[in-house]
């Protein structure tokens, strides 16, 4: 732990010094980290990964996918509102790409709610929760049934660039007003408390209907589909593909991903201080991370509880999570997912805090089972 917080104090000295020894940098704002245009050549990254494609590189269009393709895993399913569709164009746009499998979970999107009931910037900064139309659409009676509009709404057209889907938290400015049209609208309105439930800390997977007709009801009985549409992750967005078969939708993902940036430094000396000094000096470098980001400064005494909340944060989407409970204990038993992750919690043992051994490994030796960890 001494040696994770030497090196740590050794980097974050160089990059307040202006980087002359080890190249460390830190941007000044937190929007800057993840702009395109900073992808390549990004300052922040203490290590990073880019990938190449093109004739010479694969020797066919399948190669493509042996790319970054960490731009398939966070976009909702925008595409199953009418006024969207997925086609060749839209892909190659940063905000296009094909629907992903990862959802924020409540847990998750309640650590950008601060102490005085604002979000913390890093939140609009991070995740997308507004699309444009890209074709022109008219609302039917069977999607403004479904969507729990009003009849009024019948006929009214969006036009391909006009607003078509937005996701609204309660701490957004404009959620009061915004919420007063989530049944009148021409664009499709998501209330956070239609998708996502406090008392349950989980996703809300049925629906009780303001505007009752045909098999749409009041009781809650209905699938619910507004939690198709959530907050999606656009740090790995991505506008810089090699586009190796057009027709196909074969599209290369040229950015980098980041493995380690000088951000998490700060956060790894603030944890080590925990351990080695009672956190003394924690709470200076975790506020470094929160200044940079615009966010309230925390006060008191630093907990690791505090530190792996702000690595929820400012890391979200980076690969880390896994270890970062793993290695603060929160696998040892239920615990922690039950208050975080109740619907995860009831699958939960202990055994699953180390991962399976790959099964091509160990079927290529005659005594493999005995390399298996445990519950697998």
């Amino acid at each position: 732990m001494q040696e994770a917080l030497d090196a740590a104090k050794k980097l974050i000295t160089d990059c307040e010094t202006g980087g002359g020894k080890y190249n460390t940098y830190m941007y000044p704002s937190y929007s800057e980290v993840f702009k395109e245009s900073n992808n390549w050549e990004n300052k922040e990254a203490l290590w990073k990964h880019r990938w190449y494609a093109g004739a010479d590189g694969h020797g066919s269009s399948n190669g493509n996918y042996k790319l970054n393709r960490n731009d398939e895993y966070f976009l909702c399913n925008i595409n199953k509102f009418g006024a969207r569709e997925d086609n060749q164009e839209t892909r190659l746009t940063w905000e296009g790409s094909v629907t992903g499998i990862f959802m924020p979970t409540q847990h998750l999107l309640s650590l950008y709610v601060q102490k005085d009931g604002t979000l913390d910037p890093r939140f609009h900064e991070s995740f997308t929760t507004e699309w444009n139309a890209n074709k022109n659409y008219t609302w039917d009676e069977s999607a403004v049934h479904m969507y729990d509009k009003e009849e009024t709404v019948i006929g009214k057209a969006l036009n391909k660039g006009d607003l078509a889907i937005k996701f609204i938290m309660p701490q957004d400015i404009d959620y009061a007003t915004e919420k007063q049209k989530e049944h009148i609208s021409d664009y499709l309105l998501i209330d956070y408390h239609h998708v996502y439930s406090d008392d349950n800390n989980n996703v809300n997977m049925n629906y009780a209907y303001t505007n009752v007709t045909g098999n749409y009801k009041n009781d809650g009985t209905n699938e619910n589909q507004f939690r198709y549409y959530y907050p999606s992750l656009n740090k790995h967005n991505s506008s810089n593909y090699y586009v190796a078969n057009a027709s196909k939708q074969r599209n290369g993902n040229l950015n980098a991903t980041f493995i380690m940036r000088m951000a998490e430094v700060y956060l790894i000396a603030a944890e080590a201080d925990i351990y080695l000094n009672g956190g003394a000096n924690a709470a200076g470098y975790i506020n470094k991370v929160r200044e940079r980001a615009g966010a309230n400064p925390l006060t008191g005494s630093i907990t690791v509880r505090d530190i792996l909340d702000e690595r929820g944060r400012e890391l979200c989407g980076e690969y880390c999570r896994f270890y970062d409970l793993k290695r603060t204990g929160m696998f040892k038993d239920s615990e922690y997912l039950e208050n975080t992750h109740p619907d995860l919690a009831r699958f939960f043992h202990p055994n699953y805090a180390l991962r399976p051994i790959s099964t091509t490994f160990t079927a290529t030796i005659t005594n493999g089972s005995e390399y298996q960890n445990p519950g697998y």
